[in-house]
């Protein structure tokens, strides 16, 4: 390889960017030639030197990628020598394509002073390149996500179903131990209700056994009195019972008193006499009838009230 210009490198062993080594074997099959250019502008590049890659019988390149690279720096290095500073270059590949066409690829790298290596740069193609490059990941990366999100949505949407499935039987079940638990409290208050009715029977029944005891002990001292009235009840209805003697009593003691209180007195005067008042006839007494004496609780009955005193 013979450069298009003679220069003096200023290393003869540079050190060469792996990137640069990996751009010229890339092209090195179907390589022609290489031109080194200086960046003068944004958009504007000048030529340094350059130099044809030879072929052998076949047509095959006949150098290898470090030696093809080692060229490259060093006639950057050696125009960088001249002005110094940072200076940007790229290396222009010249090759054959599958049509016989002439291909030129680029890579570009720089040199500063306080480095003698090349820094490998991008231009706005590879920036494309490595601007597409990482779209294309990130949307890789963004479909992974998103599909790793759909799942885990996939999943937690089955264990909703599923703890869905096991919340309805649960409900089922409270349901049933609510309605139960509100039968047993009806039951309760049945039974607690049953058992102050039981409580107030029982009360009552004590209560009325009390006054049936009582009125047995009032009986029990009553009973030999109104047997009493009611004999002497029956006695004056069936007519046994002297009348009173109290008039003729009364007549006689008028008439002894007379005698006696006449035996020194003046006869009384004549006085006319008064109509004698007509007496009431004696009411007959009542005698029993027959359905009395078949019924003799209803007689006793009518007996002891006409027979009742009023003290009693």
């Amino acid at each position: 390889m013979e450069p298009d210009e003679l220069f003096d490198p200023v290393d003869t062993d540079p050190s060469i960017p792996d990137k640069l080594i990996d751009r010229t074997l890339k092209y090195l099959p179907n390589l022609v030639r290489v031109d080194v250019e200086r960046k003068r502008g944004t958009n504007s590049w000048k030529k340094v030197n350059g130099f044809k890659v030879g072929a052998d019988l076949n047509g095959d390149t006949d150098q290898t990628a470090e030696q093809v690279s080692g060229l490259i720096v060093m006639i950057a290095q050696s125009d960088h020598d001249q002005d110094g500073g940072t200076q940007h270059y790229r290396a222009k590949y010249h090759a054959r394509g599958k049509n016989g066409q002439i291909q030129r690829k680029t890579f570009a790298f720089k040199l500063t002073d306080e480095s003698d290596e090349a820094e490998p740069t991008l231009d706005k193609l590879e920036e494309q390149e490595v601007l597409a490059v990482a779209f294309d990941r990130a949307i890789s990366l963004i479909e992974i996500q998103t599909r790793h999100i759909d799942a885990l949505n996939q999943q937690m949407l089955s264990q909703a179903q599923t703890q869905a499935g096991q919340t309805a039987p649960l409900l089922q079940t409270i349901e049933t131990l609510v309605s139960k638990y509100h039968e047993g409290l009806n039951m309760q208050a049945t039974a607690l209700q049953a058992v102050a009715e039981m409580e107030r029977s029982s009360k009552e029944v004590e209560a009325k056994a009390e006054r049936d005891k009582a009125l047995i002990d009032i009986l029990a001292v009553a009973a030999p009195k109104a047997f009493e009235q009611f004999g002497s009840y029956l006695s004056k209805r069936k007519g046994d019972e002297p009348a009173e003697k109290s008039e003729p009593i009364q007549t006689e003691k008028k008439t002894k008193t007379g005698q006696a209180d006449g035996a020194g007195a003046r006869p009384p005067e004549p006085q006319p006499a008064a109509e004698a008042a007509p007496q009431p006839a004696p009411e007959p007494e009542p005698q029993m009838s027959d359905e009395q004496l078949e019924n003799p609780l209803t007689t006793f009955a009518h007996a002891f009230r006409d027979s009742i005193l009023s003290e009693q």
